[in-house]
């Protein structure tokens, strides 16, 4: 019950910094782009533990690449990118 609970409130806040992202980029002004800021960093601070706490009572699960994994992964990207016709 308390890992579902957990997950729950971890995808709010991951669809919360998704939604402040968009808001950032479509800012009017500096001001208003600063306080939602602000607000964007609290809530990211605020997921980040909340993963960090689920990660160490084994309920978010890493797994764990060695170095030619991700340097697959890097070129498997890097190609995709050379692909995008911008």
């Amino acid at each position: 019950m308390e890992e579902n609970i957990y997950y729950i409130v971890l995808s709010k806040f991951k669809e919360l910094e998704k939604n402040y992202t968009v808001a950032l980029t479509e800012a009017s002004c500096d001001e208003l782009y600063e306080e939602l800021k602000k607000d964007f960093d609290k809530v990211a601070d605020f997921q980040r533990k909340l993963f960090n706490e689920m990660n160490s009572k084994g309920y978010y699960k890493l797994k764990y690449s060695n170095k030619e994994e991700i340097k697959d992964l890097i070129d498997e990207l890097n190609t995709k990118y050379d692909q995008i016709d911008v």
